[in-house]
């Protein structure tokens, strides 16, 4: 090596091996980045490749599933309630489902099937909408006959005496029906479970767990507490909101 190469090297500091570490020619590492949870959440779409959804812990599946629950029994109770208003011109505040809550047990169960044969169809509206309105007309049949038959023939809904329910089914189910759960379920798997989701890539688990599993306690002791009371003859929900002077809508 020449002179003026030893001097260049030991002015820089440098030697045969290369830059010290410390240096400024040091090539950065490729270091792997971690998505936020608010990152997260934007990927929570109906996408079958959402990274957001792939990230959910058990628990927060079992928060989602159980919030699900709780608000899609509100808005069915909600949905009810604004028909019957409108059918009784708004003339009477009516009552509407068989709870304390504002919650409707059917639409909970309904919502919970949709979404087992539904949730892998997301990628197809038209195949969410179809399968969802069959399936959720199976159950709306399958309960309404279970309560007419435990409950010597009591009916808590009937589309044989509406002008809309042509078609229908011992009055527990008509086309009408079918295509309105069709349209409910677009709402909860393009609308509402992404919101759950989201929502629980957001918060803190424990906190969302908590939140969940309070909610979704509150309606079941209603619910429970009013299925037992009824079995046991003894005075339920209804018969309270009764005493208030409440009444239910009645078909003419």
């Amino acid at each position: 090596m020449s002179k003026g190469g030893s001097r260049r090297l030991a002015k820089t500091g440098g030697s045969l091996r290369g830059p010290k570490s410390g240096g400024s020619s040091r090539e950065p590492k490729m270091t792997k980045s971690k998505s936020s949870p608010s990152e997260l959440a934007k990927t929570a779409g109906i996408g079958g490749s959402s990274r957001g959804i792939a990230k959910l812990t058990l628990g927060q599946k079992v928060g989602i599933l159980l919030l699900i629950i709780v608000i899609s029994g509100f808005v069915g109770w909600l949905w009810e309630f604004i028909i019957v208003e409108i059918k009784g011109g708004f003339s009477h505040l009516y009552i509407n489902g068989g709870n304390f809550l504002p919650w409707m047990n059917i639409y909970a169960y309904g919502a919970i099937v949709i979404i087992l044969v539904a949730w892998r169809l997301r990628r197809w509206p038209w195949a969410v909408f179809i399968v969802s309105a069959l399936a959720a007309g199976l159950v709306e049949l399958f309960g309404g006959w279970l309560a007419y038959v435990l409950y010597d023939g009591a009916r808590y809904w009937d589309y044989s005496n509406v002008w809309w329910g042509f078609g229908n089914i011992g009055g527990f189910v008509c086309p009408v029906s079918v295509m309105a759960f069709g349209f409910l379920a677009l709402v909860l798997i393009y609308g509402l479970l992404p919101f759950c989701i989201r929502l629980a890539l957001k918060m803190n688990r424990k906190a969302f767990l908590i939140l969940a599993v309070s909610l979704f306690t509150v309606v079941m002791i209603d619910d429970i507490t009013n299925l037992t009371l009824k079995n046991m003859g003894l005075p339920t929900a209804m018969d309270f909101y009764e005493s208030l002077g409440m009444k239910y809508y009645e078909n003419p």
